[in-house]
């Protein structure tokens, strides 16, 4: 925390110090004004996979106290899977914001895809004629110029990731002391309810991924060398960013443990580092059933779902299993703050080696990383063997 930003760079620091000094002179926001006759209301959801299936606390605690309500989603493409089809959604809007993409594309092709999506997603906006639109996500790039751009009347959102005068309700972001640090989907909940009024919210939203598999997904999964009676371990290695891995190393020596077991192993991922290491772990224990990039994402749910256990890194492997309250082991690096960002529910456990500099909130970590590859492999089988409930 910079002043009143989440950001470390001096750069976007200065950057977002001037644009806000500039947008308070410029920008003539009125406090949004809470109203019964809310029809129509819009979720912003930054970040990434896994930011976006937290999220979806969000759609729950909406769903449960104003089921009248339409709802929409402003997300990056990358997260339309979580929210297409799902019953709580009836819009959806891309907004891929080229800091946040992750493909192998030129960032001048990153940046034209950028503007596309935002002009794209404020027409649809403006079209469907939301009343309201809460930002979820606290850090920059957040929703805030793409949400003042569609006029939606009412916008809450965090100032923590700039712009904050396009906001009509803008809220500071706080660090809570250590003992009253409370999970992101708490803080979800406290944005939804500012706006429904509701008095009381507590605790943490349970996550709302789609409450059934269709017959046709479980058809696919059922094909699958996955049975459904077998008992099996989901290995997750891959988290999207390289600093916040467990060592291959590690993983290829818990896979071979649990072959020496008896206990069937899936490998899933997605992307091109994800299968090069599902493939060093198949390699290494070729009983293992390698699914990366082979499934899709409903079919990835439905296999998680049907877990014994998964162990993956911080991931949105393991908020899906939060999602599907598969039990779970989530190794964690230093990186981030694990009670704010740990898988939501009470059926897994995080691993992490103590070390006295996390969080450092650094998003290249260090040289060292000590805090997840100084996790061993006997830590993570114990606890995964008392979890199966094998001694």
């Amino acid at each position: 925390m910079r002043g009143r930003y989440l950001v470390r760079s001096n750069g976007a620091f200065a950057a977002l110090t001037v644009a806000d000094a500039v947008l308070g002179l410029v920008a003539h926001n009125k406090p949004g004004k809470k109203r019964r006759d809310l029809r129509r209301v819009l979720i912003g959801i930054g970040g990434h996979l896994g930011d976006a299936v937290m999220a979806t606390g969000a759609l729950r605690l909406i769903a449960r106290t104003r089921p009248d309500l339409e709802i929409g989603v402003a997300a990056g493409s990358w997260s339309a899977d979580v929210f297409r089809g799902h019953p709580s959604v009836k819009w959806l809007h891309a907004v891929d914001h080229w800091k946040l993409n992750r493909s192998p594309l030129h960032l001048t092709a990153k940046l034209r895809r950028s503007a596309a999506t935002a002009r794209t997603a404020v027409g649809e906006i403006r079209a469907t004629d939301y009343d309201a639109a809460v930002d979820l996500y606290p850090f920059f790039p957040n929703m805030a110029a793409v949400f003042a751009r569609a006029g939606v009347p009412i916008r809450i959102g965090y100032s923590s990731g700039g712009l904050g005068a396009l906001y009509t309700d803008s809220v500071a972001w706080t660090h809570e002391r250590t003992h009253e640090r409370t999970h992101m989907t708490a803080k979800h909940a406290r944005l939804v309810a500012r706006l429904l009024d509701l008095a009381d919210v507590e605790g943490r939203e349970l996550l709302y991924l789609l409450p059934r598999t269709t017959a046709e997904i479980c058809g696919r999964v059922d094909a699958l060398p996955v049975q459904q009676t077998e008992r099996f371990v989901v290995l997750h290695p891959g988290t999207g960013a390289m600093q916040k891995e467990w060592p291959i190393a590690s993983w290829r020596e818990l896979a071979k443990e649990f072959r020496d077991r008896c206990i069937h192993i899936v490998v899933t991922g997605s992307g091109i580092r994800d299968q090069a290491a599902a493939q060093a772990i198949v390699e290494y224990v070729p009983e293992c059933l390698n699914l990366t990039g082979r499934v899709t994402w409903q079919e990835f749910v439905e296999v998680v779902r049907r877990a014994s256990l998964v162990i993956s890194g911080d991931t949105a492997a393991a908020h899906v299993a939060a999602a599907c309250e598969t039990p779970q082991v989530a190794l964690f690096s230093g990186i981030t703050d694990s009670v704010e960002w740990r898988p939501a529910g009470l059926a897994g456990e995080v691993v992490m080696q103590p070390v006295p500099c996390a969080p450092c909130f650094r998003n290249d970590g260090c040289d060292v990383m000590t805090c997840i590859r100084g996790v061993g492999v006997d830590t993570v089988l114990e606890r995964a063997l008392k979890i199966l409930n094998i001694f």
